[in-house]
C-alpha cells in the first residue's frame, strides 16, 4: 500500500504543476515551442493559446517523469498519460481540476480512481480494497478484505482503520466492531475470539481493553470494572466459575487492596496483597 500512496501522492503533484502552468510567451495567438519553466522544474512542448497551455502537449519533469494530454487555458484537461520515472503510469482523464482512469502497477495490478475519490484494488497478493482513497493512502469510508477472507468496513484515515467500524472473520463472524484510531481498537467497541471462547466490552486504547469494560466466557460474565493496558487494574467485580465473587481492587489482574469476598452467601471484607489475603487478616 505504500507504493500505492505514493503513486497518488505523485499524481496530485502532477496535477498541482499542470495548474500552475500559467506563463506568457511573446504575444501569439498560436504556436509550438519549448521552453523551461522558470527555475527549471519542467519543460513543455506543445500547443499554446494567448500564452497559456491550450491543446495537446507535454511536459517533461526534470525528475525525468512525463505528462502527456490536454491542456485548457493553462490547466489539464481531457486525457492524459502520466509516466513517472519509476515503473508505474496513471492513465485517464480531468474533470473538474480531478484526475481520474487508471493506475497500472508492476505485476498487471491495476487500480481504478473515480472522480469522487474512489478505489477499487485488486493485489496479486490476495488482498482487496475498494472505497475512499487520498493522497497518503486509503481515506474515508471503504472495504478491506485480506488475503486469508477477513475484511474491515468502516473509516480510514491516513491509510489505517480511523473512526468507527467492523472486523469480521473470513466467515462472517464480527470479531470487533467499535472505534478504532490509528489502526487499532481505540474508543468504545467489542471484541470476540473467533473462536467465541471470550470477549471485551468497553473502553479500549491503543487495541487493548483500558478504562471501563467487561470481560465475558462463553457468555458468562467474569469481570465487570477498570482495565488497564489489558488487564484489570482499579475497582472491579470477578465472578469466579465456582460461584463465588469478589468485588474491590485490583492491580495487575489479582486482587489488591480492600476487597470483598462472597461465597455461599456469606461476605468477607479484608486486604489483599497479590491476590492473597494479607498478613493478620482473617
Amino acid at each position: 500500500m505504500k507504493k500505492l500512496v505514493k503513486i497518488l501522492f505523485a499524481a496530485v503533484i502532477v496535477m498541482a504543476m499542470a495548474a500552475m502552468a500559467w506563463y506568457s510567451l511573446l504575444d501569439k495567438k498560436q504556436a509550438v515551442t519549448e521552453r523551461p519553466y522558470a527555475g527549471g522544474d519542467f519543460a513543455y512542448t506543445g500547443a499554446l493559446r494567448n500564452g497559456l497551455f491550450d491543446g495537446s502537449g507535454e511536459i517533461a519533469f526534470a525528475n525525468g517523469a512525463r505528462y502527456t494530454g490536454g491542456f485548457l487555458k493553462g490547466r489539464a484537461a481531457g486525457g492524459f498519460v502520466y509516466t513517472p520515472a519509476g515503473d508505474w503510469r496513471f492513465e485517464g482523464e480531468f474533470s473538474n481540476g480531478k484526475p481520474y482512469g487508471t493506475i497500472y502497477l508492476p505485476g498487471d495490478v491495476a487500480v481504478a480512481v473515480s472522480q469522487e475519490d474512489v478505489a477499487a484494488l485488486v493485489s496479486p497478493k490476495g488482498w482487496e480494497y475498494e472505497g475512499g482513497i487520498g493522497e497518503r493512502g486509503q481515506n474515508g469510508e471503504g472495504t478491506f478484505t485480506f488475503r486469508g477472507g477477513e475484511s474491515y468496513t468502516g473509516g480510514f484515515l491516513l491509510g489505517l482503520a480511523g473512526g468507527r467500524g467492523t472486523y469480521r472473520g473470513a466467515d462472517g463472524s464480527v470479531i470487533y466492531e467499535g472505534e478504532w484510531k490509528a489502526g487499532l481498537y481505540h474508543g468504545q467497541g467489542r471484541y470476540a475470539s473467533p473462536d467465541g471462547r471470550f470477549a471485551y466490552e468497553g473502553a479500549f486504547e491503543a487495541g487493548l481493553p483500558h478504562g471501563l469494560a467487561a470481560y465475558s466466557e462463553g457468555g458468562t460474565l467474569r469481570y465487570s470494572g477498570e482495565f488497564q493496558g489489558g488487564v484489570p487494574q482499579g475497582q472491579g467485580k470477578y465472578y469466579s466459575p465456582g460461584g463465588w465473587t469478589y468485588e474491590g481492587g485490583f492491580v495487575n489482574g489479582l486482587f489488591h487492596g480492600q476487597g470483598t469476598l462472597t461465597r455461599d452467601g456469606k461476605s468477607v471484607t479484608a486486604q489483599w496483597v497479590k491476590g492473597r489475603r494479607a498478613a493478620g487478616e482473617e
